[in-house]
């Protein structure tokens, strides 16, 4: 009886840390879709920018690229958070619940 709720215990502290480390790789790839982003909106604006020739891509194709990339980062960025949140509740029920059979002890 006391080993089945030592490894009853261990599986739960297993669970845990399952779900820390892919808590860790969501939050990471969510700031990597925001570190590429940033970068590829300041490059194509130095791109534009720094043309001296007459531009063959006009101001507003150009805004509405600009805007439709950013408008799929957003979503796959808003994508990422859901999740990291989702995995974030799993482990709040693990440090606030009272019942001891789902508690992390």
């Amino acid at each position: 009886m006391r080993c089945g709720r030592r490894q009853a215990d261990y599986n739960r502290a297993e669970e845990y840390i399952t779900l820390r480390d892919e808590l860790r790789e969501l939050l990471t790839h969510s700031r990597f879709i925001l570190y590429v982003t940033s970068a590829f909106v300041v490059g194509a604006l130095a791109w534009y920018m720094g043309k001296s020739e007459t531009p063959y891509v006009g101001p507003a194709a150009f805004a509405f690229f600009l805007y439709a990339v950013l408008g799929l980062s957003c979503l796959i960025y808003i994508n990422s958070f859901s999740q990291a949140f989702r995995i974030g509740g799993y482990i709040a029920v693990f440090w606030e619940s009272r019942d001891p059979d789902i508690r992390l002890t």
